[in-house]
C-alpha cells in the first residue's frame, strides 16, 4: 500500500505498476480493467488530467489463508484538475 501510495505522489508509472500482478483487475467506479498494461494505462490516462495527486491509505482487514492473502484498504485522494 504505501509503495503504491508513493508512487502515486511521485507520479512513478513504473513504480505502480510493479504493484500490480500481470493478470490483475482494476475495478475502478463500476468498470473493470483487466491486466497491468491495460490498468497502467489507464492510470497515466487518468493522472494527466490532474497536475496535483495525493493519495493516502489505510489497510483495513487482511485475510491470510495459506499461499493466499485478501485486504481491504481505506482510501483518501486528493486532486486537482487541470483547469483548477
Amino acid at each position: 500500500l504505501e509503495t503504491y501510495a508513493d508512487a502515486v505522489f511521485q507520479r512513478d508509472a513504473e513504480a505502480w505498476a510493479a504493484t500490480w500482478a500481470a493478470d490483475g483487475v482494476w475495478t475502478l467506479m463500476g468498470t473493470e480493467i483487466c491486466g497491468r498494461e491495460a490498468i497502467v494505462a489507464a492510470w497515466r490516462q487518468a493522472m494527466a488530467g490532474f497536475p496535483v495527486a495525493a493519495f493516502f491509505c489505510q489497510p483495513g482487514a487482511i485475510r491470510i489463508d495459506g499461499d493466499q492473502a485478501e485486504g481491504r484498504s481505506y482510501t483518501h485522494e486528493v486532486l486537482q484538475t487541470a483547469d483548477g
